[in-house]
């Protein structure tokens, strides 16, 4: 009747993976607030022990006085004062709402603060703030569970203990554990109250009734037990945390010593300009190549990836990325040591197992970019589509719109020899491309010019054919059609006589899927700025 098993869950949850900051079921009762450390080194036990806190005591509300049968009303935004002497900031916000027929009628939010330090989001389907690991999955931080009469919220270790050591704040936890025996219970009267101390972290009032009923009032203080610079290394170097940072080898070439050799992302085994004097290491600036196949991975999962081929950048939901990547002449993705570095220990594992030694050197605009620091003289076809594009996403056209205009990022170039990338690849291009335009706006534009067209048949492209044909005399949008056809019949695995012939016409007339590609770029890039030639005065309002 001690409550030693609650007790035993304290002192083991204190050093835990996972904290309890919030449990209430009928007899269980335990709330986590934040107090500044200063304020329990060491801790008044006395006053502690008088505790009330409340995880629905309101932060924020009006506080009204009557002065003169006058009502005085002010805005009050104090923190919670679980004590005499003792300010607090609550973690956990109760709130309670009668809007709802059926379910829990409570709620519960967090410190904002915390989450925007945490950087996490409440998702419902996790039933959890969550925000993202170093691999770009998503990690349940503050799990929520509430089902009346039980909730309980924990909170994973490492982000609250980061939150503690910076606002210099530890985290006090109040309970009361009441041990009853069932249908016997008439009163507290009687019995004995012992005070145990079993820390400075740990103390609490027994009250132990002769027929056996109890309970158990009072305080755990909960630190941080990681060391500080551990814990300021997930913000500097979060690679780094909870030991030494593992690094990579690749195979490069090492421009500067003029070898093909390989080398690990460890800063101390490559150098930079402004050192190399003073070593022969090779440059940070060295590349590694590695097969097409290494980009799959990213361009299979868009929520998660996204492969920005004009900016050349690949980015895992902003937790990291990779800058600077590109293709070379023999198809080769390539990437610099020391943008490598920067990836986490198993993304750059990933990328080893793609390594291979270079059939060229980098790509001719990575070099002027990169190396010349100065603007690439030549732009892809797809970069001029995307361009164009862009611009006409940032124009907010009437007869040109996509929901989403991060849906440009996901085109991107085929580079392995592979027919389902490419029909992927061109299924994208035609998503922002020809579903953008909007037949609608485009029958009014017609009727306005007097064209005739017919209502039922003619779908965007043949409705911009008819307007084109009167303006500079094109009837027919050749590329754009084209991206259609193949969109349409040779879908991923389809292995229907039209998609066969058409994949092997592509390789006939351009040898690999990836000249194709950019040939097809090339043309719809041409016919999107002649659409925006003849509707300039839609494009330039």
């Amino acid at each position: 009747m001690r409550a030693e098993g609650h007790l035993y869950l304290l002192r083991e949850n204190a050093h835990s993976d996972e904290i309890i900051l919030l449990a209430l079921t009928g007899m269980t009762f335990l709330h986590a607030v934040l107090v500044q450390e200063s304020d329990v080194t060491p801790p008044d036990i006395d006053d502690l022990l008088e505790w009330n806190s409340n995880p629905f005591t309101s932060r924020a509300g009006y506080a009204y006085t009557f002065c003169q049968d006058e009502p005085k009303v002010e805005y009050s935004t104090d923190n919670a004062r679980p004590t005499k002497l003792l300010a607090a900031q609550q973690l956990v916000f109760g709130r309670r709402r009668d809007d709802v027929a059926s379910g829990p009628m409570s709620y519960y939010e967090l410190l904002q603060e915390f989450t925007h330090f945490a950087d996490i989001h409440w998702r419902q389907d996790q039933g959890a703030y969550c925000g993202v690991d170093e691999n770009g999955d998503v990690e349940a931080v503050v799990s929520v569970t509430n089902a009346e009469p039980i909730t309980l919220i924990t909170c994973k270790r490492q982000p609250l203990e980061l939150f503690l050591a910076t606002s210099r704040t530890v985290l006090v936890r109040f309970f009361d554990f009441t041990m009853l025996k069932p249908g016997e219970f008439d009163s507290w009267g009687g019995g004995e109250k012992q005070r145990v101390t079993e820390s400075d972290d740990l103390f609490y009032d027994q009250y132990l009734q002769p027929k056996g009923h109890a309970y158990s009032r009072g305080v755990q203080i909960v630190r941080y037990i990681t060391p500080k610079q551990d814990l300021f290394s997930l913000l500097t170097d979060p690679a780094a945390y909870g030991g030494d940072r593992q690094y990579a080898s690749f195979i490069i070439e090492d421009r500067r010593n003029g070898t093909i050799t390989e080398v690990s992302t460890h800063p101390d085994d490559t150098t930079n300009y402004f050192e190399a004097k003073n070593n022969a290491l090779p440059y940070e600036v060295s590349a590694a190549f590695f097969r097409p196949e290494v980009l799959a991975k990213y361009k299979a999962d868009r929520d998660k990836y996204t492969v920005d081929e004009p900016s050349r950048r690949i980015t895992c939901r902003g937790n990291w990325e990779i800058r600077s990547y590109g293709v070379n002449e023999a198809g080769q993705v390539h990437a610099y040591i020391c943008n490598l570095r920067m990836l986490p220990h198993q993304e750059q594992v990933y990328w080893r197992s793609y390594n291979e030694a270079p059939k060229g050197t980098i790509s001719n605009r990575a070099f002027e970019n990169d190396i010349l620091g100065e603007w690439a003289s030549e732009t892809t076809p797809l970069e001029d589509v995307y361009y164009t594009l862009t611009f006409w996403s940032q124009s907010t056209l009437d007869w040109w719109q996509i929901p989403d205009p991060t849906a440009l990022l996901r085109v991107n170039t085929p580079i392995a020899n592979n027919r389902d990338e490419w029909a992927e690849a061109i299924l994208e291009l035609t998503q922002v491309t020809v579903e953008g335009f909007r037949p609608k706006a485009l029958r009014e534009l017609l009727d306005q010019q007097g064209i005739k067209y017919e209502r039922q048949k003619d779908g965007s492209l043949a409705l911009l054919e008819r307007f084109l044909a009167t303006r500079v005399g094109i009837t027919r949008l050749d590329a754009l059609r084209e991206a259609q056809r193949i969109r349409s019949k040779v879908q991923a695995h389809s292995k229907g006589k039209d998609a066969k012939e058409i994949s092997e016409d592509a390789l006939m007339n351009h040898r690999t899927y990836q000249a194709h590609f950019e040939h097809l770029c090339k043309r719809i890039a041409e016919e999107l700025k002649e659409i925006e030639r003849c509707l300039s005065w839609r494009v330039y309002p």
